[in-house]
């Protein structure tokens, strides 16, 4: 936001000279056309030109910056009929200001003076308001813009502190579970975990991180499951080049953890997932599981998979397409990606 036009700062503030430069091409233009065009013309001549030159541009200044006085104070307050009425004086008012002090610079074919002003000083403040508005309005659009821009990056961040601890809350349920029967067991958890910490630190600050190490993270977590569940049938398939690609980073790991959170417990389990990027930067992700343990609507509908479908939104907008399903005691996640 600028800061507000003073007598003390207006020498280096963008509005001063945003209004000086134009003022001042318009002297020069005006200047060639009235005084520079005759050189044959004595000093009392050139002396009455300049007279009529600045004449002539204080009548402007006065016309426009009145008028959009009376805009800023009128319009913005929807009192359009005082507004108009304004306007009119305005006009009538340094109409009659040059009529009197004759300037003869105003011509238009026949019509000379006062009533050329009536029809010229209305165009004026057309164009005048036009670039006002003109110019009001595309930096409204940059403002916007920017607006957008922060809220969609606090939204990602706020998005991005949700997933760190709904991992880490199922994560260490696991620990304490596993450590009630198998004290090794769960110390190789909290190394894989220190592991998977370091990674989700890493990642926290990157906007996109690479496909391979964002995939590498998921095996990862896939074995820490492994060790608690033990009755539980495991497909893991990848096919494609994942080196070069990237992701957003974290954004698959609730898929994971909602199959192992639902598809493992009171009886055999079973997990299919897959990694396919063998179509050129078209990332295919699935996985499936058994339903096994269901509460309600939580399953398709729980924190972690809204916030995947907000990321997505927010990064890969129209630019991916998200099936989530329940068939035949089953639930699928189908998830395609342009990178």
């Amino acid at each position: 936001m600028e800061q507000r036009l003073s007598l003390t700062n207006f020498y280096n503030h963008p509005r001063f000279w945003r209004h000086f430069i134009p003022w001042i091409l318009f002297f020069v233009f005006f200047f060639a056309a009235t005084v520079g065009t005759d050189s044959t013309q004595g000093d009392g001549e050139m002396s009455g030109a300049w007279d009529r030159l600045l004449l002539v541009i204080f009548e402007l200044l006065l016309l426009i910056y009145s008028s959009f006085y009376a805009y800023n104070k009128l319009f913005h307050q929807r009192k359009f009929l005082p507004f108009a009425f304004i306007l009119i004086l305005i006009v009538l008012g340094v109409s009659t200001l040059d009529h009197f002090a004759n300037t003869g610079v105003i011509q238009m074919g026949p019509i000379q003076g006062f009533f050329a002003n009536l029809i010229l000083f209305p165009f004026v403040l057309l164009v005048a308001f036009g670039l006002k508005l003109a110019w009001h309005g595309t930096r409204q659009l940059f403002v916007i813009e920017r607006l957008q821009a922060k809220q969609t990056e606090s939204e990602l961040k706020l998005l991005k502190s949700q997933v760190n601890p709904h991992f880490l809350f199922n994560t260490l349920n696991n620990i304490y579970s596993t450590n009630l029967e198998d004290h090794d067991k769960a110390n190789e958890i909290i190394l894989g975990l220190s592991d998977l910490l370091r990674y989700q630190l890493e990642s926290y600050k990157k906007k996109f991180t690479p496909l391979q190490e964002e995939i590498s993270s998921l095996e990862s977590y896939i074995e820490l499951e492994k060790i608690r569940v033990l009755d539980c049938t495991i497909s893991l398939k990848k096919k494609g080049d994942f080196s070069k690609a990237e992701i957003v980073p974290l954004l698959l790991l609730p898929f994971v953890e909602n199959a192992f959170k639902y598809g493992t417990g009171i009886e055999p389990g079973v997990i299919d997932i897959s990694f396919d990027l063998s179509t050129d930067k078209l990332f295919h992700f699935s996985i499936a599981n058994k339903i096994v343990l269901k509460k309600g609507k939580v399953h398709s509908g729980g924190i972690g998979l809204e916030n995947v479908k907000k990321r997505l939104a927010l990064m890969y907008d129209g630019r991916f397409d998200l099936k989530i399903s329940e068939a035949n005691a089953l639930f699928n996640v189908d998830l395609k990606i342009k990178l």
